[in-house]
């Protein structure tokens, strides 16, 4: 399949984002598939300081300052498994049970944390378009999105996270452009 390239205008360059999501939970040494999400969504978010003149009879804007940066993420999971779920009910906390004598494979305590740090990794896989590999060190998921049990479609979890800069100079992550494989940083 020819690839992308950085030069418009070009129909190669056209981009129908698939992939996979992967986690690693703070403390882990592996990354976990996510299984099948359909959507991830990155939002950075810039807070500018503004200043206004009063020196005449109107008011003008003579100054704009960045205040802040921020970037949030949102995935929704179509696989509800018992690791989905312990993310999107913020616990660390889940026991292997005996399905013939508890009648359950897994227990998990309910919101016993008060955030999950993890760091998230997707990786394109695309009919068109370069394919991109998205890497975020650190993001801290925290409740805010509500959990549909009862559906009439096929259920789905979402999970949103703040990601958090880190480094000198800070940095929310890394971008891939027109990967052939996995980048192991």
């Amino acid at each position: 399949m020819p690839q992308a390239v950085n030069l418009s205008p070009n129909k190669l360059n056209y981009y129908s984002g698939k992939g996979a999501m992967w986690i690693k939970r703070a403390g882990d040494s592996l990354w976990r598939h996510m299984g099948d999400c359909p959507s991830f969504v990155i939002t950075p978010n810039i807070t500018r300081l503004e200043h206004f003149a009063s020196l005449g009879p109107y008011r003008y804007k003579d100054q704009s300052l960045i205040a802040q940066r921020q970037m949030t993420c949102a995935v929704i999971l179509d696989e509800v498994t018992a690791d989905n779920l312990a993310l999107a009910f913020l616990t660390s906390a889940i026991a292997a049970g005996n399905p013939a004598v508890d009648h359950y494979d897994y227990r998990m305590e309910l919101m016993a944390e008060a955030e999950i740090n993890a760091a998230l990794r997707f990786v394109g896989n695309n009919a068109i378009g370069a394919a991109l590999q998205i890497d975020l060190p650190l993001v801290t998921f925290a409740p805010g999105t509500a959990i549909q049990l009862i559906q009439e479609q096929y259920g789905t979890l979402e999970v949103n996270g703040e990601i958090v800069a880190e480094g000198t100079p800070p940095s929310f992550g890394t971008a891939y452009w027109n990967i052939t494989e996995v980048i192991n940083p």
